[in-house]
């Protein structure tokens, strides 16, 4: 039988998961290309929550995740001053309670690794760096043509975009082509840029977050005994002089969205540290590392967007092309649960894929399960319907009153913000400790997935 030819773009985290799980099927031949040149090892740090956890299990890769998680003590929340608010403690392993540091805290570029190395050996993966996807071929019932950035082209019976908010397979897979896709990404008006500096001493274990005006937020986290990971976290929407765009911070805010879009590394610092000149606490020495440190030449920086289909748009093209992970529904920022669904989609995907499309051997289904077009859309279609079960709630940002509250503009609005912390947190842990924990078959039931059991094991 030919083998199930399926080409992923993009080497993040649900692309090698989904991977990681069609290669214990042996008919199916993988493809994995990246556009960066090397494996992206950078980022910051992600957790697992939720159904998140089960599905990493069943990827086999609890012990190497936990080999690499960050110990985190918590949660600190200061003031300006450097003044406690609150603090959270970490969730504790085997704990049925949740808390803003999970039990499964792990840098981004860990977790791509871990993946990586499940999968780069793998007889039926293989991995092609500094390649996209130019064009999309159609092939009427069958298989799809692809034309790369190197000018080749090749056929596939599944093409499947891994590649973030702005994926290009998604633009190439949608009817509408990039106006629609620019319809499909939705503005937050949030700012985030993420960088390394040199640590001191004094630096806290715990996630440490710093409100301040301008809808400004500084946060830290100490993943390794040499550095400290910041975070710069901005609501840059409408100007705080009315609209009218005349005031210093439209200046700085204009600034920072063309820095942004400029790409250009030195540009992005420069805005981002005249942007938080003022914003007190540890201000100062951010800023001045960010310009000035070797370490911060890894400055991430991107606008939030959140990515929301319409119902039927996760899959297309006579079923020879999806999309997962941020690609398919990158869920708001305040859910806590961007990695977790980059593993659920990755799992269903691949779990509808075996089911319909695979045929197992001993199964005398044959025919009946090949990547077939009517077998494909059908499959497609299962996990859209599925998947959105979890990820359609998700996806709401937080209301204009509540991100008002949470990240405020004004220094009376801080003032409020800082009371409700100090009032909320203490009361909110008391009441928790209140409520029975939950034992580990509770939390395994309450998390469940669908099962796959054409997923387990090698056929």
């Amino acid at each position: 039988m030919a083998p199930f030819r399926i080409l992923i773009s993009g080497a993040g985290i649900a692309g090698p998961a989904v991977a990681l799980l069609l290669a214990r099927h042996r008919d199916c031949a993988i493809t994995i290309i990246e556009r960066a040149a090397s494996l992206r090892s950078t980022g910051q740090q992600i957790d697992l929550r939720n159904q998140g956890v089960p599905i990493m299990q069943k990827l086999g890769l609890e012990e190497a995740v936990r080999a690499r998680i960050v110990k985190e003590e918590g949660t600190r929340i200061i003031n300006r001053a450097g003044a406690e608010l609150a603090f959270i403690p970490a969730l504790q392993t085997g704990s049925g309670k949740q808390s803003l540091s999970s039990e499964f805290e792990i840098m981004r570029g860990d977790l791509v690794d871990v993946l990586y190395q499940a999968t780069k050996d793998l007889d039926n993966v293989k991995y092609v760096f500094g390649r996209t996807i130019e064009s999309l071929i159609e092939g009427g019932d069958g298989p799809i043509g692809v034309g790369l950035s190197d000018g080749t082209t090749h056929e596939y019976d599944l093409v499947i975009g891994a590649d973030g908010v702005g994926s290009r397979t998604r633009k190439l897979m949608l009817a509408g082509g990039e106006e629609q896709d620019k319809q499909v990404r939705q503005a937050t008006g949030v700012q985030l840029a993420f960088f390394t500096i040199p640590v001191e001493k004094d630096d806290s274990r715990a996630f440490t977050i710093c409100r301040s005006t301008k809808g400004r937020h500084l946060m830290t986290r100490r993943d390794r005994d040499d550095v400290l990971r910041v975070l710069f976290m901005a609501h840059v929407g409408q100007a705080a002089s009315g609209g009218k765009g005349d005031s210093e911070d439209d200046r700085l805010r204009a600034q920072l969205h063309a820095a942004n879009r400029s790409g250009d590394l030195e540009q992005k610092k420069k805005a981002w540290a005249a942007y938080y000149a003022d914003a007190g606490w540890q201000a100062e020495r951010f800023t001045h590392a960010l310009l000035h440190s070797k370490e911060a030449d890894d400055l991430y920086a991107q606008e939030l967007q959140r990515v929301v289909l319409p119902p039927g748009a996760w899959s297309g093209r006579n079923g020879r092309v999806t999309v997962v992970g941020d690609a398919a529904c990158c869920v708001a920022l305040n859910r806590g649960l961007g990695t977790t669904v980059s593993f659920v989609t990755a799992y269903t995907l691949a779990g509808e894929l075996a089911r319909h499309c695979i045929p197992l051997k001993g199964s005398g289904a044959g025919a009946k399960q090949q990547p077939t077009r009517e077998n494909l859309e059908h499959a497609l279609a299962e996990y859209e319907r599925k998947t959105r079960v979890l990820t359609d709630p998700v996806q709401k940002g937080m209301p204009g009153w509540v991100r008002s509250i949470f990240m405020p503009e004004t220094e009376t609005g801080l003032r409020f913000t800082e009371i409700l912390i100090r009032w909320l947190v203490p009361v909110g842990r008391w009441l928790f400790s209140w409520m029975p924990e939950d034992k580990p078959e509770d939390i395994a039931k309450q998390y469940a997935w669908h099962d796959y059991p054409e997923l387990e094991g090698k056929d």
